[in-house]
């Protein structure tokens, strides 16, 4: 009964931002996808602002969290890491440079060689972690936030 209440507490006064709440979160950050079902509009500037913080990302050409444009393909010779999650992942609340991701990029010295990704989406779950395994890209390591 008490594991009851606490989630009708958190339902009610602090919800938890998923997909059927985007639209009214930021819509011109977010568009339909036919797989994923919602994805980050590339090149979109997405500015998030709640009574804790208020911070503005960067979306690249391929919809990822990014201030930079990157190709699906790599480069000879290039690694590829990408995050996989969600708001967590994303960096909700962060500047661009302070999401994990970017944080293990700093921590491999920039190092041109390790490309690092941040497929991070606001509100997604493990269901769309299958989904993003259906379309694979030529990626070596996958970290799951």
């Amino acid at each position: 009964m008490g594991l009851m209440l606490i989630e009708l507490y958190f339902r009610t006064f602090a919800p938890q931002l998923t997909y059927d709440r985007l639209p009214q979160h930021k819509a011109n950050c977010f568009q339909s996808h036919p797989i994923y079902f919602v994805e980050h509009k590339p090149h979109a500037t997405c500015r998030f602002i709640t009574p804790e913080f208020d911070t503005s990302v960067r979306i690249n050409n391929l919809g990822f969290n990014a201030p930079t444009d990157t190709t699906v393909e790599k480069k000879q010779g290039q690694k590829r890491i990408i995050f996989i999650g969600d708001s967590f992942t994303f960096g909700e609340g962060v500047a661009q440079d302070q999401n994990y991701p970017a944080v293990v990029k700093q921590l491999l010295n920039n190092d041109k060689a390790i490309e690092v990704i941040n497929a991070g989406i606001i509100g997604v779950g493990i269901d769309w972690y299958y989904l993003f395994f259906k379309e694979p890209e030529k990626i070596e390591v996958v970290l799951p936030g």
